[in-house]
């Protein structure tokens, strides 16, 4: 088996990942096309050199099988992180403001913009986020900024965001939105062609019943249901300090396609993510096939009564991993720039039946960079 430890939810490079249902569809082999099995990835540390993984496979009434991998991993290098983008928060004017939702944008004028401010600030330059005051309550500011629109966005696998914020009004939790600041939420969004993934973090200062404390949920972009489907509790209750910087940092990944979160923390203290699960992209039809694009974004939400308030953010740092094939390697940045790369050769030793494997082998090129 390939060597311990295992950290489920955590990357390492050199994972393999693995869906039956979609080997099945790239291999040419109906049979598990149709099988239904998923065998969820599993995040594995590994050294270099040749490692050996073995696969079990078993049924009451026909016993065991087993097949064997030999995997070979060349230039590891597990910790770097390359081009890291720091200060998205210092150039105010690359920042977009639209109005959640968005049939209510005619109430809001003028459309509030990020200003850049000195104080307060972390290191000297930080972004200002006006909630005004709107005679319609539930009616907030959306600021984003793009971060890239590359052709290679689709092959994204893992974001990670944390940044600092600040705000000033008086929080006392209530159902009755007694504070101006309803809620905040940071975001990454991967949109390629109608699917966007989205990865948020909210935390809800006013929500019913009005006794609990203020909560840390993350987004799941299901609308079915309202506002208790669309968010998911991630077993973090904080109360934050008016008036102080706070710092938050959220991490996810793309799980067989779906939105997946690994970590939450604010103020050093992580969230149990144990029982948030993954989610599907939701669709946007008026998108062209060929969109790309990678965002940030913040929104300060507004109580019932439509109170105005202001919220400061610093120090945002976003970075991303993706997969990059051989085919990419001279029209990717990302492909073409990183260095060390890991090169995964898997070759099929056994099958169950007892034949020699009719499987290609396998190649993968693990590429991260910052968005």
């Amino acid at each position: 088996m390939l060597p311990t430890p295992i950290e489920p939810g955590r990357h390492y490079a050199g994972t393999l990942p693995y869906d039956a249902r979609f080997n099945g569809k790239h291999l040419g082999n109906p049979y598990w096309s149709a099988s239904g099995f998923a065998f969820p990835p599993v995040h594995v540390e590994v050294s270099d050199g040749t490692q050996q993984m073995t696969v079990y496979a078993h049924t009451p009434n026909k016993g065991w099988w087993l097949s064997s991998i030999a995997v070979d991993i060349a230039n590891v290098d597990n910790t770097a992180v390359v081009d890291q983008r720091t200060g998205l928060d210092d150039d105010a004017s690359a920042w977009i403001t639209t109005i959640d939702p968005g049939e209510r944008t005619s109430l809001v004028s003028p459309i509030p913009r990020a200003q850049a401010v000195a104080v307060p600030s972390v290191d000297g330059a930080a972004l200002q986020l006006q909630v005004p005051a709107v005679q319609v309550g539930f009616t907030s500011p959306h600021y984003y900024r793009v971060i890239s629109q590359q052709p290679d966005t689709a092959a994204v696998t893992s974001i990670d965001l944390s940044l600092a914020f600040r705000f000033e009004v008086p929080v006392t939790p209530a159902c009755s939105g007694s504070s101006a600041l309803q809620a905040l939420e940071f975001a990454v969004s991967k949109d390629v062609g109608a699917a966007v993934w989205e990865w948020a973090a909210q935390w809800e200062l006013n929500h019913c019943p009005g006794t609990g404390q203020p909560r840390w949920r993350l987004w799941t972009g299901d609308l079915s249901g309202g506002d208790s489907s669309a968010w998911a509790l991630a077993s973090l209750q904080q109360v934050l300090t008016p008036g102080v910087w706070h710092h938050m940092h959220m991490r996810g990944d793309v799980l067989i396609g779906a939105v997946h979160y690994t970590a939450l923390d604010c103020d050093g203290v992580s969230a149990v993510l144990q029982g948030v699960g993954s989610y599907a992209p939701r669709q946007v039809t008026s998108r062209s096939p060929d969109f790309r694009q990678l965002s940030v974004a913040v929104q300060p939400d507004a109580n019932i009564r439509g109170e105005a308030y202001n919220l400061f953010v610093d120090q945002v740092v976003t970075s991303r991993s993706h997969n990059c094939a051989r085919s990419d390697w001279s029209r990717s940045p990302g492909c073409r720039n990183l260095w060390p790369y890991v090169w995964l050769q898997a070759r099929t030793r056994g099958s169950p039946t007892g034949r020699s494997s009719p499987y290609p082998s396998p190649r993968a090129l693990a590429c991260t960079q910052s968005i």
